[in-house]
C-alpha cells in the first residue's frame, strides 16, 4: 500500500498541490498499485477548500479515481482562525465533503507515525 500525506498551508499551492496529486494517482493506477492519499490544509490553504475552482478540481480527483482512498482535511484551528464554518466548508450539494482535524501538525504526526510519507507543499 502506497500511503502518502500532503502538508499544504500556502492558498497558491493549491494548483500545484492537486496537479501533484493527479500525477501520482495516475502512476500508481498505471501500476496496479493500491493507494492511501491524504491532504492536510491548515494556515491560510484553508481558504483554497472555498474557492470554487479549487473545490471543482478536487471533485474531479475524487470522482474520477478512487475516492475513497483520498481524503481532504481542514485544521480546525485554522478554520476557527479565520472565521470559517463547517457549513461553509461543506455546503449542501456538493460532490466532495472536507473533513477536519483538530490540529494540523498532531494529525500529520500521526500519519507519518502511521507510516505515510510526508510532503510538503
Amino acid at each position: 500500500m502506497f500511503k502518502l500525506v500532503f502538508h499544504i498551508n500556502e492558498p497558491q499551492k493549491w494548483p500545484m498541490l492537486l496537479n501533484n496529486i493527479h500525477n501520482t494517482i495516475q502512476a500508481l493506477q498505471t501500476d496496479n498499485v493500491p493507494f492511501n492519499i491524504v491532504i492536510i490544509a491548515n494556515a491560510g490553504a484553508v481558504q483554497g477548500y472555498l474557492d470554487s475552482e479549487t473545490r471543482q478540481k478536487i471533485a474531479e480527483l475524487t470522482i474520477h479515481n478512487e475516492a475513497e482512498n483520498i481524503q481532504f482535511y481542514a485544521c480546525q484551528n485554522s478554520l476557527k482562525g479565520q472565521d470559517i464554518s463547517i457549513d461553509e466548508l461543506n455546503p449542501k450539494n456538493t460532490p466532495i465533503t472536507i473533513d477536519t482535524v483538530p490540529v494540523a501538525i498532531i494529525a500529520l504526526v500521526e500519519h507519518q507515525k502511521a507510516e505515510f510519507a510526508y510532503i510538503k507543499l
